[in-house]
């Protein structure tokens, strides 16, 4: 079975690549970052760790047998403050030892622009309803 890891930074596409691609995808097992597997790798400490054997829950011979692909999307591990992300990719790492990582990144300038002409369009829009309310309490 193919091991695919997909992580990425925020406002990438990671949620287009899951619906779209992912959960589409025949022959394979998908997991998510609300898994209980992932969710174990993110929040567990050390010691609740290594209790666990995920490596063993994930990689049945079942899955192996009936599936030819892996698919873990987990794009908030790169998410600074959020997770301790050497601690989650030493985990990762652990788990999931001979798989792709798939990384997309976007330009952040472009995304900062993008963020920012949000907001001067809201302020215009905002702006321009005011000035149209003080116009219809003109002509009542």
């Amino acid at each position: 079975m193919k091991t695919i890891l997909h992580i990425g930074l925020g406002k990438s596409g990671s949620t287009y690549i899951e619906n779209n691609i992912f959960k589409k995808m025949r022959n394979s097992i998908y997991i998510d970052i609300l898994s209980d597997e992932l969710t174990d790798v993110l929040f567990l400490d050390t010691l609740e760790f290594n209790k666990k054997n995920l490596s063993e829950k994930i990689y049945t011979e079942k899955n192996k047998k009936e599936n030819e692909y892996l698919l873990i999307s987990c794009p908030g591990v790169t998410t600074p403050k959020k997770f301790d992300q050497f601690i989650v990719c030493d985990r990762l790492k652990s788990i999931f030892r001979d798989s792709m990582i798939i990384l997309i990144l976007r330009n952040q300038f472009e995304y900062a622009l993008q963020e920012n002409l949000n907001f001067h369009l809201v302020t215009i829009l905002s702006l321009s309803l005011k000035n149209l309310s003080k116009i219809n309490e003109f002509y009542r």
